[in-house]
């Protein structure tokens, strides 16, 4: 990982300094991990929002439109020159693709993502939020962020650019062919029909439905209970080794300790301040 430095762009942190002028928090290693693993909880739903902003009805829209829409390369030697230092040049001359349509067809317009959590395997309505998977999930506020937002670098953003990355930008031709073949049909342009339309794209075309077996909610509730278990026993070890506890009486308070938790059904304060977020 290279260096962090705040206004040359060739030395800023990874993928993202494509995108942003601004870090109030230096990047960490662990970033790209969590944007990816939220992006792609909330890529469909991104795709579905940004499709729609930029074709609303899909009137009077033909491949070529479609595809230059989505290809979304306006950059113009005037907006490069007009940017006021190297690293605003930087990321106003690749501000294409989904550089551009993260921020101005998502972003720009009040979405953004936010924790949450899913059902694994086994729970239902009653199970605590905190033992359920954490999850990311879309979410429209009423204030729009500020240019400088906009360019300030944080994982949510990132999110939403992998979202917008591995449906959109990777899907391009198959999305512009199937948007144009349906744009040709004299369906209704109503709002329902219209969602519709752009939920199948994402969907199929789109491939905004893959995930990995280790992503699913399940599975992250697995990860979770069993980094917890360890940071318990690891904690009780430490206890019980100050208070010159043999090992015979170590293992049986383990023992003890993980049946008495198991028994509650709930879970400790720890694990409440452990639970992973974006």
């Amino acid at each position: 990982m290279e260096a962090f430095h705040q206004d040359n762009p060739r030395k800023a942190y990874g993928w993202s300094k494509y995108r942003y002028t601004r870090y109030d928090v230096t990047p960490q290693t662990t970033d790209v991990d969590h944007a990816i693993l939220a992006g792609g909880d909330v890529k469909c739903k991104v795709c579905e929002i940004i499709l729609q902003d930029l074709f609303g009805t899909g009137e009077s829209k033909d491949y070529d439109s479609i595809e230059d829409a989505l290809v979304a390369d306006s950059v113009t030697e005037e907006a490069i020159e007009k940017a006021e230092n190297e690293m605003e040049r930087f990321v106003v001359k690749h501000k294409k693709g989904c550089n551009k349509l993260y921020k101005d067809n998502f972003l720009a317009h009040g979405w953004t993502i936010t924790n949450c959590t899913r059902l694994a395997e086994g729970q239902n309505a009653s199970t605590p939020k905190a033992a359920r998977a954490a999850w990311a999930c879309v979410e429209k506020s009423s204030n729009k962020p500020s240019d400088q937002e906009l360019k300030t670098h944080s994982i949510p953003k990132e999110a939403a650019h992998y979202a917008c990355q591995v449906t959109i930008e990777r899907n391009r031709d198959e999305l512009a062919e199937y948007l144009a073949e349906q744009f040709k049909k004299p369906h209704s342009r109503d709002t329902q029909s219209v969602k519709e339309l752009y939920e199948f794209a994402c969907r199929k075309p789109g491939k905004c439905l893959v995930r990995g077996e280790k992503e699913s909610p399940t599975e992250r509730v697995k990860k979770m209970e069993k980094r917890l278990h360890s940071a318990e026993n690891d904690v009780l070890h430490q206890l019980m080794k100050e208070a010159n506890l043999s090992k015979a009486d170590m293992k049986m308070y383990g023992a003890y300790a993980n049946a008495a938790r198991h028994k509650r059904g709930d879970i400790t304060i720890q694990e409440r301040l452990d639970k992973e977020e974006l």
